[in-house]
């Protein structure tokens, strides 16, 4: 091989090898740039409703037996981890919703999650179970130039005294980090709080900050009105 051939030859493989590096490079940081957050999520039921029905098909109960349905089937679903209890940050709340006379506790969970666009949001579902009601859907929390959260989550009641009852809870709201997010029904509502979630060696963001001298859910119903 001519020496000029063997320079040609030389430049061609470090351009490539240059090229497969920057690639390589490239989707390295695209992989690490996702991002991820911890949602947590508390759900409760008005007890003072003033009498609003929404439906009370009993066909509606998709488990009459309070069978949790399975996860939906999309690949980034598992990509979600619960957390741990000594994790959560709206514990005050959970607790003042607890003690309430005009509201029941349904659930309270907390996972993370890495957030994606609406085009590959992934569906968390969410279930909870007892004995005379059955919550079931999902939550998707996506990115674009700001966070939103889309909720579709269903409450199947089959109070012992009275028909089964099904409620639907659907909407999207504008989601800021580290502030508490409320989505409104007549039936049953939820809050939302969600944060970055910390790298590896940080401390997870501060506890929200409940205040202690007074009740922490302020909730009015008017009758008849949905978001």
């Amino acid at each position: 091989m001519s020496h000029g051939r063997y320079h040609a030859l030389n430049r061609y493989l470090r351009t490539g090898a240059l090229c497969a590096l920057l690639l390589g490079l490239a989707v390295g940081a695209t992989a690490a740039e996702t991002p991820r957050y911890e949602v947590e999520l508390i759900l409760f039921r008005h007890l003072d409703d003033s009498g609003y029905a929404e439906s009370s098909d009993a066909n509606a109960l998709p488990n009459n037996d309070h069978t949790a349905p399975a996860p939906p089937s999309n690949d980034r679903t598992m990509q979600a981890e619960l957390l741990d209890e000594h994790d959560y940050r709206l514990m005050n709340e959970a607790r003042s919703l607890a003690a309430s006379q005009k509201h029941r506790l349904l659930t309270h969970i907390a996972w993370r999650q890495p957030v994606f666009d609406q085009r590959d949001a992934q569906a968390v579902p969410v279930n909870a179970d007892s004995a005379d009601f059955l919550v079931t859907g999902t939550v998707r929390l996506f990115r674009g130039r700001y966070l939103h959260l889309d909720a579709d989550l269903h409450l199947h009641e089959t109070p012992q005294d009275a028909p089964p009852q099904t409620f639907r809870l659907q909407d999207r709201q504008r989601i800021r980090a580290g502030e508490l997010t409320y989505f409104d029904h007549p039936a049953f509502g939820m809050l939302v709080l969600v944060n970055p979630a910390p790298h590896d060696g940080e401390q997870a963001a501060p506890a929200h900050a409940a205040p202690t001298d007074e009740p922490v859910i302020h909730i009015e119903i008017k009758a008849g009105e949905e978001n």
